[in-house]
């Protein structure tokens, strides 16, 4: 059974148009933002039906939502040529943000404040920020839910039709100086005609040409850069990996990459699965994309029910291994009908992105009885170009004897050592048959337990 993750393939695709993105965001706000603000302030300013006290509010206002409607009028079509659609509430819907973001970043700062100062957690600070950032959530998906939210775009935006779009904005923001510069075109012909008709008076200003020359350099170097990051993959290299510290449980992040995450585990602390990933993820960012859930032991799955509550977890591979423990039972409760979830079984690939893959090797004993519960986990491994990673979960001597006899594709350059470095697992036939470059342990240090 192959599955292609094609949500991850567009993923990448998006990632490598986040920096045009930003770049041409960057520029519109500075190009048009200004003009905007100026002209809705100076709506309000000459209007009689404005009451004098709001006037200066919706300006403020107004300052604000100018940055917003630069960034999505410029952005416009190259978010619908890599996201395929367009939203329709965005503007709208920061009409409403835009008022309370400062009151929720000064109480943000409070809180933070309140909190190194006093010993105790000051309630009425931590209320109003919290509340301020619940009414901000609830807008967000009110207009996220509304119908027709976005519209699709998806094969309609060329790059022909993009450069079109930028040449209109080009011409819309020194219309002054190309009509200017058409007229001394055409009293130029005309001089030159017939009857030899000599024209005077129409030299341009010097400080207005050196203006235009100024402008049109920027927008050169602009396109000369957009150009540069369409042509060129920014994307990074590496295959990044990180091993939590848990106590004496598993939790590993894998980054591809274009930027997709894979969480094997959560270990056995909910709380503290949740401050690694916060740790190590920019802020506002909890995009969670595969979540592999490889047994229903308490130091794999102890914290994987918050990460998926708290976290943007796009598919679940559950291990489909049953358990009569009351961490169980609330994660079968979480997913139970969740269209997310993929139940593992063995040769299913998920492809990450175009280098990386991540292929089931195993979830319980075929050939050999295996009657420990660790023997049922999911066992997989991870592909990248020509390095590959082997994660045996809490397998034992056993359930590797069985991976070798159905001839699974062992040999990895990285092994993480099963069962956290447990006397029962990780025998020598079977570390002979991987043949690693590097073993990983993860266990605690001190732990009750003693491995490894």
């Amino acid at each position: 059974m192959h599955r292609t993750a094609a949500s991850f393939r567009s993923d990448q695709s998006r990632r490598l148009g986040n920096p045009q993105l930003s770049f041409t965001a960057v520029l519109g706000i500075a190009l048009f933002s200004s003009r905007f603000a100026a002209r809705g302030s100076e709506w309000i300013e000459s209007s009689r039906r404005v009451p004098a006290i709001a006037k200066r509010p919706l300006t403020g206002i107004v300052y604000g939502m100018s940055v917003s409607i630069a960034a999505t009028f410029v952005t416009a079509p190259l978010v619908a040529f890599y996201f395929g659609e367009v939203p329709v509430w965005g503007i709208p819907s920061t009409l409403l943000l835009v008022p309370v973001l400062p009151l929720f970043i000064g109480g943000s700062v409070l809180v933070a404040v309140a909190g190194a100062l006093a010993t105790e957690p000051v309630v009425a600070v931590s209320v109003i920020a919290l509340g301020l950032g619940n009414y901000m959530s609830f807008i967000a998906n009110t207009f996220a839910s509304l119908p027709f939210g976005t519209v699709n775009a998806a094969n309609e935006v060329s790059i022909a039709l993009m450069a079109a779009w930028y040449g209109v904005l080009f011409a819309l923001l020194h219309r002054r100086a190309l009509s200017a510069r058409l007229r001394h075109l055409t009293a130029v012909f005309r001089s030159t005609g017939i009857g030899g008709t000599t024209v005077t008076g129409i030299a341009l200003n010097p400080r207005k040409s050196r203006y235009t020359y100024t402008v049109t350099a920027v927008w050169l170097i602009a396109a000369a850069s957009l150009i540069g990051f369409v042509l060129t993959d920014s994307s990074p290299r590496d295959l990044k990996f990180r091993f939590f510290e848990t106590n004496r449980g598993d939790m590993i992040l894998v980054e591809t990459p274009s930027g997709t995450r894979l969480l094997i585990d959560g270990g056995d602390d909910s709380d503290l699965a949740v401050q690694n990933l916060e740790s190590v993820l920019p802020p506002l960012d909890r995009r969670i994309d595969v979540v592999l859930s490889t047994h229903p032991d308490a130091d794999h799955m102890g914290g994987l029910q918050r990460i998926v509550e708290g976290f943007d977890v796009g598919t679940i591979v559950d291990s489909g291994v049953p358990d009569d423990s009351a961490i169980y039972e609330s994660w079968t409760q979480l997913i139970s009908g969740d269209e997310r979830v993929i139940t593992a079984q063995s040769g299913i690939v998920v492809t990450l992105d175009d280098d990386v893959a991540m292929t089931v090797l195993q979830t319980n004993c075929v050939l050999v009885e295996c009657s420990n519960f660790n023997d049922e986990g999911t066992v997989v491994r991870l592909d990248f170009r020509g390095v590959s990673f082997l994660f045996t979960g809490d397998m034992t001597t056993r359930a590797e004897t069985d991976l070798l006899q159905t001839n699974q594709r062992v040999r990895s350059t990285v092994l993480k050592v099963g069962h956290h470095g447990s006397r029962t697992s990780t025998g020598p036939v079977f570390l002979d048959a991987v043949d690693t470059a590097l073993a990983i342990v993860t266990t605690g240090i001190k732990n009750q337990f003693s491995p490894p």
